[in-house]
């Protein structure tokens, strides 16, 4: 069974990240967003050692915002919708 967990989001807007794992340990990201007030401006660090693929709803800043941070040192796939992709590109 796959197991989920909310990295961010779930009491507050911004940081919206949610982190899905296969019983296999497969693990991927719906959202890796920011929050502009406080400390915590990415959502919570998980163990994402096995990270295979990264999804991105669309383009607000509270659910993309810190995509790009989960690029660093690893290449995975990354699926979006075709206008969210194009806005991506631009940010």
């Amino acid at each position: 069974m796959a197991k989920i967990t909310f990295l961010g989001c779930c009491r507050e807007v911004g940081r919206s990240a949610i982190l899905i794992e296969s019983k296999h340990g497969a693990q991927c990201i719906l959202d890796y967003g920011i929050r502009f007030k406080g400390e915590e401006r990415l959502p919570l660090n998980g163990d994402i050692r096995n990270l295979k693929a990264i999804a991105l709803s669309h383009c607000h800043v509270d659910h993309s915002g810190g995509v790009p941070f989960l690029f660093k040192d690893r290449d995975v796939p990354f699926f979006t919708n075709p206008l969210t992709l194009r806005v991506s590109e631009i940010l």
